[in-house]
C-alpha cells in the first residue's frame, strides 16, 4: 500500500448543517463509519432494521450497508456529528458487523473523545482508531451472509474500485458467468449489475464534481462516458440536476 492509498482509505471529519438533511446509501456505503452525534438526531433505516440515534450517542455504520439517512437538527437549528470512516476491517469473509448503536464503557468513551482531538489522518488517529475498534469488537452483533451476498459485495467493490470495468469481466472476477451474475443480482437486490454500475459511476462522478474543479470534459472522459453530453444526461437522469447544479450546491462554485 502506498502512502496516498493509507490516506484515501480513511475519512475523518466533523459534519453540520443548519438544517433537515438526507443522505441515500443505497447503492451501499463506500467505507465502515463510525460517528458521535453531537447535535441534533438522525434515523438510519435499511431494508430490515431502523436506527434512531441521539445526541452523545456513538453508532456504527458497516462498509457495504445500503441505507437512507434523515437528520434533523436540534432546538437551536443544529446538526453536528463526528465520522471517521475507513476501509479496512478484519473479519471473516462470510461475517459482517451490523447497523448498531454502541454501548461504551467510560474507558472507550474517553478512547474516542481522543480520537475527536485528533481528527486529521495521521499515524496517531488512525493507531486511536483501531485501538477502540480492538476494545469494541467482542461486543458488536455480526451477520453471517449467504454465497449469494458475499458475490453482490464482492462484485460491487469490484465496480466501485473501477469505472470502466465491464460486466463480462467483473462477473470472471467472481468465478461465475455474466449470466449468472446477472441471477445472482436480481434474485439477492432486485437489480442488475449495469443499472449497479451505473450508480456508483454517477456517485463518483458527484463526488469528482463536489470535491475537484476538472473540467465536466475531462469527468466525463475518466469515467468511461462516451460524450459530455451523454454524461449529462445521465446524470440529470439519475440526479435530477446538472453537473453545475451539483457544483452550486456543493459551494464549488
Amino acid at each position: 500500500m502506498t502512502d496516498i492509498q493509507f490516506y484515501k482509505s480513511f475519512r475523518f471529519y466533523i459534519l453540520r448543517y443548519s438544517k433537515y438533511h438526507m443522505t441515500d446509501n443505497t447503492l451501499g456505503c463506500p467505507v465502515h463509519y463510525l460517528a458521535r452525534m453531537l447535535k441534533g438526531t438522525a434515523k438510519i433505516c435499511t431494508a430490515g432494521v431502523t436506527l434512531n440515534i441521539k445526541a452523545n450517542d456513538i453508532f456504527y455504520i458497516p462498509k457495504g450497508l445500503k441505507y437512507k439517512s434523515y437528520w434533523y437538527p436540534d432546538e437551536n437549528g443544529d446538526i453536528e456529528f463526528y465520522s471517521f470512516g475507513f476501509s479496512y476491517f478484519p473479519k471473516t469473509e462470510n461475517d459482517r458487523y451490523t447497523l448498531q448503536a454502541i454501548d461504551c464503557t467510560g474507558e472507550e468513551k474517553t478512547l474516542f473523545s481522543q480520537l475527536e482531538e485528533e481528527l486529521s489522518v495521521s499515524p496517531l488517529s488512525v493507531g486511536l482508531l483501531y485501538t477502540f475498534l480492538g476494545k469494541i469488537m467482542p461486543k458488536l452483533r455480526v451477520d453471517t451472509l449467504s454465497g449469494r451476498e458475499i458475490t453482490v459485495e464482492k462484485a460491487v467493490e469490484i465496480m466501485r474500485s473501477d469505472s470502466n470495468i465491464n460486466i463480462s469481466q467483473v462477473a470472471k472476477k467472481c468465478g461465475v458467468s455474466e449470466a449468472g451474475l446477472y441471477v445472482i443480482f436480481k434474485n439477492t437486490i432486485g437489480k442488475t449489475p449495469g443499472q449497479i454500475r451505473q450508480g456508483l459511476v454517477v456517485e463518483k462522478a458527484v463526488d469528482l464534481l463536489s470535491a475537484t474543479d476538472l473540467s465536466i470534459e475531462e469527468i466525463s472522459s475518466h469515467l468511461g462516458f462516451s460524450s459530455s453530453s451523454y454524461f449529462r444526461k445521465i446524470l440529470r437522469k439519475e440526479k435530477g440536476k446538472t453537473p453545475m447544479q451539483i457544483r452550486k450546491e456543493a459551494g464549488v462554485l
